[in-house]
Order: C-alpha cells, then structure tokens, then sequence
C-alpha cells in the first residue's frame, strides 16, 4: 500500500501542476477533496482488502496535490507581495494542525475500539473543503 500511496503521490504532483494550467484551480480542488473523501469513507466502512489499493491512490494523490495547489493559488487570489508570508502562515498551521491530528486519531482509536470515526470526521472534513473551494471564485490576480 505504501508503493501505490508514493507512486499516486508523485502523479499527483505533476498532474495537479498540469491540470491547474489547464483547469480553474477550484475544480481541481473540489476533485482532490472528494476523492479524498472517498478514500476515508471506504475506509470508514471497512472496506474490503481488494479496495485498500484504491484508497491507497486516492489519498496519494490528494497527498501530492496539496502544497502545489496553495502555491498556485496565493499569488492568483492575494498577489505576489502577500506570497511569502501566507505561504508560511497556511503551511505553519497545516504542519501544526497535522501533528496535533496524530494523537487526536490515536485517542480516538484507543477509547472506541477504532479508527471509524475519526475517519467519518476527516471525510466531513474533506466535504466542507470540496464545498469551500467550490465557492471561490474568479482569479483576482491573473497571472497570465
């Protein structure tokens, strides 16, 4: 599982940096969060051993797309003065956040017997992003 997760994150690279140059980033998003979205929920469900490969893929690829996409998006919603400083803000609160994640997940486990519901609130989670990004918009600074 770890293989398919690393080979769908590299494609999820180079295909979120292809597909954002192609597409308004807004649908590239909303696609990223309900596939991750699916991913958790299979999981969740206790989805058959034939599906981990799947889910596996789809939060590579998710996993891939994340910081490319905040660097694409930055600059085309609050300019390139504003890069830097909220480039560090978003990412210090992402990597923050993560770590804190770890050990909230791990409770949960230990004091339900599973991984279950945080999954459900991670998929939730991923459902009002999709929702979020849906709404956001032209570009204000086109950088084309």
């Amino acid at each position: 599982m770890q293989s398919a997760l690393g080979l769908a994150l590299i494609v999820g690279r180079i295909g979120t940096g292809w597909l954002l140059d192609r597409v308004h980033a807004s649908v590239v998003l909303v696609g990223m969060c309900v596939a991750a979205s699916i991913a958790l929920l299979l999981l969740y469900a206790g989805a058959p051993f034939g599906t981990a490969p799947l889910c596996a893929i789809l939060l590579g690829l998710v996993i891939g797309a994340e910081f490319d996409a905040l660097g694409y998006l930055i600059p085309r919603y609050f300019g390139q003065k504003s890069f830097g400083r909220l480039y560090a803000a978003i990412f210090a609160s992402f990597q923050l956040f993560s770590a804190a994640a770890i050990p909230v997940v791990g409770m949960v486990k230990s004091s339900t017997g599973s991984y279950g519901p945080a999954l459900g609130v991670l998929a939730g989670v991923m459902i009002v992003a999709a929702f979020a990004f849906s709404r956001i918009g032209p570009y204000r600074y086109p950088t084309r």
